[in-house]
C-alpha cells in the first residue's frame, strides 16, 4: 500500500475559493485532470503554488506546469476558463520551463478582467 503524504499547496491568486465540481468547465470539474480546486480570483498575481521546477508554460501562457523535487508531485496552474483562445493576450509570464521556483513566488500577471464574466 502507498505511504500517505500531506503536501501543502498555495493558492496560486488571491481570490475566492471554489469546489472543483463547481468550476463551469466540464473537463476539470469532473476531475479529469486529477485532484484541485477553482479560484475566482481578486487580482492579477499569480504565484507558484510549490516549490520546485516549472515543467512547462503553455504557449498561449494560460497553464503552467510544476513537479516538486521530493515528491515528484505534479501541479498545474490553469488560469480561467476558455483562456487558450485569448492566445495569450492578458498574460504576462515571468518563468520557462526548467526554471526552480519557490511557493508564493510570482511567477505570472494575468489581466483577468479579459475574462472574468466568463
Amino acid at each position: 500500500m502507498a505511504k500517505a503524504q500531506t503536501v501543502t499547496i498555495l493558492s496560486p491568486v488571491n481570490g475566492d475559493v471554489i469546489a472543483l465540481n463547481k468550476v463551469k468547465d466540464p473537463v476539470f470539474s469532473a476531475g479529469m485532470m486529477g485532484l484541485g480546486f477553482g479560484v475566482q480570483p481578486s487580482s492579477g498575481e499569480v504565484v507558484a503554488p510549490v516549490s520546485g521546477q516549472v515543467t512547462m508554460v503553455a504557449e498561449t501562457k494560460h497553464a503552467i506546469g510544476f513537479t516538486t523535487p521530493d515528491d515528484h508531485l505534479e501541479v498545474l496552474v490553469h488560469l480561467g476558463i476558455d483562456t487558450v483562445d485569448l492566445k495569450g493576450a492578458p498574460f504576462t509570464v515571468k518563468v520557462a520551463a526548467g526554471d526552480d521556483v519557490q511557493a508564493g513566488g510570482r511567477d505570472c500577471h494575468h489581466g483577468f478582467s479579459c475574462y472574468s464574466s466568463r
